[in-house]
């Protein structure tokens, strides 16, 4: 068991106590002391960054059209964190914060992946971005608390370490490895995903579709907006010669050979740029 450091406090009737333990204070001293220790503080911004990305790569494995498999392992991957990010920071650990959490899980296992297209995406998901949305603001107003050191009201009443963790598998989708924290997945993690599904072959077709489909749109864009900036260089370099030649036909007039050269240059980038998108 852990040494228990006794700190004393003096308590509103001016008497000594020597109850308060070192665990127990956490960092509640940071706001009465102003003391930081950098080496948890860096900790503490590292881990809140890893969270942060946990709910960014679930965001955009939604937007993405990724597998049902892949989603649910975005989502295992950010209960993993934020399960990590509790355990180590128990003041962290609260009630609102595990409820929203299973909030989420609920919402994502809600969905009916047959059924989401390109045009009811938005509605089918809308509940699921709600709650991550929901699941980042508890999180903030929680570790904002914590930094200010009030967490002691009953909103943020804290899980013991057994509760939490167990509460925590009854929350995950399924039974996958969460042990990959990164950003993308492997081909090969891809492929043993595919592999697990009896509908691997749908899947493949169904994601090169919509990797087609991706891919048509930005090279229509592509496309299109060379063709715009094409014409407008045809467009400047028109006017340039136009008012060069206007210009040119007066003589003695004020700043007349730095417009002259202004002109020359807008004519010469114009042309080097039409060049440019031909090659293209």
């Amino acid at each position: 068991k852990q040494k228990k450091t006794k700190k004393r406090r003096i308590l509103s009737s001016g008497q000594l106590s020597t109850d308060v333990t070192t665990p127990e204070m956490g960092l509640k001293s940071i706001s009465s002391n102003s003391i930081f220790d950098p080496d948890y503080i860096k900790e503490l911004v590292n881990d809140i960054r890893k969270f942060s990305h946990m709910l960014l790569y679930l965001k955009e494995a939604i937007l993405s059209d990724c597998f049902k498999e892949v989603i649910h392992i975005r989502l295992d991957e950010l209960l993993h964190v934020l399960k990590s990010v509790m355990n180590k920071h128990q003041n962290l650990n609260s009630v609102d914060l595990q409820n929203a959490a299973e909030m989420l899980t609920a919402k994502v296992k809600a969905v009916n992946f047959t059924e989401v297209n390109e045009e009811n995406k938005n509605d089918l998901f809308r509940e699921v971005f709600s709650s991550i949305e929901t699941l980042a603001f508890t999180f903030g107003n929680i570790l904002t608390n914590f930094l200010m050191g009030d967490v002691g009201n009953d909103s943020l009443l804290r899980l013991p370490v057994s509760r939490e963790s167990k509460s925590f598998e009854n929350v995950s989708v399924e039974s996958v490895d969460s042990s990959n924290e990164k950003g993308n997945f492997s081909p090969i993690e891809l492929d043993s995903v595919l592999l697990k599904n009896t509908d691997s072959v749908e899947l493949a077709l169904s994601y090169a579709k919509t990797w087609s489909k991706y891919t048509k749109n930005i090279v229509s864009w592509v496309e299109k907006k060379l063709n715009l900036e094409l014409e407008s260089t045809r467009n400047v370099v028109k006017l340039a010669e136009a008012t060069r030649s206007n210009i040119g036909m007066q003589e003695f007039m004020p700043l007349q050979s730095l417009f002259t050269s202004a002109l020359l240059n807008d004519i010469k980038n114009s042309r080097l740029l039409q060049q440019t998108i031909a090659a293209l």
